[in-house]
C-alpha cells in the first residue's frame, strides 16, 4: 500500500505487467478499510458528529458504503476499458481499486480521533483535511485506470470520467428500482390490510 501511495505511476504498472498484488492482499486491504471505516465512526467526537448517539450508528451500513462504491466502481470501469481497448483484466482492476482505497485505510482513524482535539470553531481545517484525503483517493484511480490500462493520460481522464458517468448512472438506477420497489411493498402491505378489514 505504501509503495503504491508513494509511487502510484509504476505501483499500478506493477500489478499489470508484472502481476504485483494478489487477491490475498486485496481482501486484507479491504476487510482492513471496513474495520478502519466502523472504528472512525466511533472514534469520532461527540460534536463533530452533531450530537447524534453512537446508538444511531449502524456498522452494517457503514460496511456496505465501504464495500459497495469499490464493487461498483470496479465492474463499471472494467464495463468502461473494455469498449475503450484497455490492457487490464479484471484482477488487475479489482485489486488495483484495492490499493487506491490506501489513504483511507491509513488516515481515516487518525482523521477521526482528531476530532477530539479540535473544537467546532476549527471544523473549517478539519473538513480542508478530510477534502484532501478524498482528493489523494480519487487521484490514485485515476492512475489506476492509466497504469492498470495502459492508457496514455488524456485517455486515461476520458476513461475516468466516463467511468464517474456509468458509476452514476449506475446509482440512479438503483435509487429508481429501490423507489418502485417500496411503493410496491407498501401498496402489498395496504391491500392485505384492506383485504383484512373486509374480511
Amino acid at each position: 500500500v505504501t509503495n503504491i501511495i508513494r509511487h502510484p505511476v509504476d505501483g499500478f504498472e506493477e500489478i499489470r505487467y508484472e502481476n504485483k498484488g494478489s487477491y490475498a492482499d486485496m481482501f486484507i486491504i479491504m476487510i482492513l478499510y471496513a474495520i478502519v471505516s466502523v472504528a472512525s465512526v466511533y472514534g469520532e467526537s461527540f460534536i463533530y458528529r452533531d450530537g447524534a448517539s453512537l446508538d444511531t450508528v449502524n456498522p452494517l451500513m457503514t460496511l456496505l458504503i465501504a464495500f459497495l462504491p469499490w464493487i461498483v466502481v470496479c465492474v463499471v470501469n472494467y464495463g468502461v476499458t473494455t469498449i475503450m481497448y484497455g490492457e487490464g483484466r479484471f484482477r488487475d482492476v479489482i485489486i488495483g481499486g484495492a490499493y487506491c482505497h490506501g489513504p483511507l485505510m491509513l488516515l481515516s482513524l487518525p482523521y477521526a480521533l482528531l476530532t477530539h482535539m479540535l473544537t467546532l470553531t476549527e471544523s473549517g481545517l478539519y473538513n480542508i483535511m478530510g477534502t484532501l484525503i478524498y482528493i489523494f483517493t480519487v487521484a490514485l484511480v485515476y492512475f489506476c485506470i492509466k497504469g492498470v490500462h495502459g492508457f496514455h493520460p488524456v485517455k486515461a481522464f476520458i476513461v475516468f470520467l466516463l467511468t464517474l458517468v456509468g458509476v452514476a448512472a449506475v446509482a440512479l438506477l438503483f435509487f429508481i428500482v429501490y423507489g418502485l420497489a417500496a411503493q410496491m411493498f407498501d401498496f402489498i402491505i395496504q391491500f392485505g390490510k384492506e383485504m383484512i378489514y373486509l374480511v
